[in-house]
């Protein structure tokens, strides 16, 4: 869909002074149609209006991106699409083009594709990113985008319980052989976790068969008693409460009580100190 994010709300509001305002005014804005009929149609342009305020978006200097994600050796995106889109969201800012993303050589998809249409459920736009299906070395990547940076990126996706015309998809899980936090040079493992969706927003089963074989491995209790893992929890967000009748376990309602019951969980295990939560909601 075309750039719907304005420079400026459509309606008159005050530019919001602090973190909280500004998370608020996220969290309780809410997309309109300019068509009326086309609510919650994705291939129709519509408008994100912000709630109370709003801030303008001033992306960080590319190279201030580059210094913080270089304090590790390995950054890692795990779970489902949701945790792709802030992986795109990282790569836009290492490039620090907002605007497209980096390998698009068919005129349909940079046309349609593109500003936060990028971050659509459009097939066209969730295939253009041919480099990043798993790890790569920053050094790799075209463009020279972190000049004497040295760290790999990239997603790990793991959906064991979606069904995709009718057959379980196993998903991909992390690869532990390239995590070496024994090694005197190994700066550490920054570990982004996100999920839920795909187990139907079953907190008992997502924490079971996602989180926990990720603590209980060797090799992230190791690098959690060395102090080189920093792991984030990216909680539950939800959809447009319009789509609450067709999507019911993606509803307000069930994220919340999802992100309540995960939040126990993560408090209970033995590395609760060591795991951040980003949390819109609460």
């Amino acid at each position: 869909r075309p750039y719907s994010l304005l420079a400026t709300p459509m309606r008159p509001l005050p530019k919001c002074s602090t973190l909280t305002d500004y998370q608020s005014s996220i969290k309780f804005g809410s997309r309109r149609w300019l068509n009326a009929t086309d609510d919650a149609d994705e291939s129709v342009p519509s408008i994100f209006e912000p709630n109370g305020c709003y801030a303008p978006a001033i992306p960080p200097p590319k190279g201030e991106v580059c210094r913080i994600l270089d304090q590790y050796s390995s950054v890692i995106f795990h779970g489902d699409s949701l945790s792709r889109h802030l992986r795109l969201a990282f790569y836009m800012a290492l490039r620090g083009n907002y605007t497209h993303t980096p390998f698009m050589d068919l005129d349909d998809v940079a046309t349609k594709c593109k500003c936060d249409g990028l971050f659509s459920e459009s097939r066209l736009c969730r295939n253009s990113e041919p480099y990043f299906g798993d790890q790569i070395n920053v050094n790799d990547i075209p463009g020279n985008l972190c000049p004497g940076s040295n760290f790999s990126i990239g997603q790990v996706e793991n959906f064991p319980f979606l069904e995709r015309r009718g057959q379980d998809n196993p998903g991909k899980f992390i690869r532990w052989d390239e995590i070496e936090c024994e090694r005197s040079t190994y700066k550490g493992l920054l570990l982004v976790l996100q999920g839920g969706l795909h187990w139907k927003m079953n907190a008992t089963e997502t924490y079971e068969n996602m989180i926990r074989p990720i603590l209980d491995h060797q090799k992230y209790r190791d690098c959690f008693n060395r102090q080189k893992v920093r792991t984030i929890w990216l909680s539950a967000t939800s959809q447009s409460t319009k789509l609450d009748d067709r999507f019911p376990h993606q509803s307000r309602a069930s994220a919340l009580a999802f992100e309540h019951e995960i939040q126990s969980l993560l408090d209970a295990s033995q590395f609760a100190e060591g795991i951040n939560t980003l949390d819109w909601w609460s």
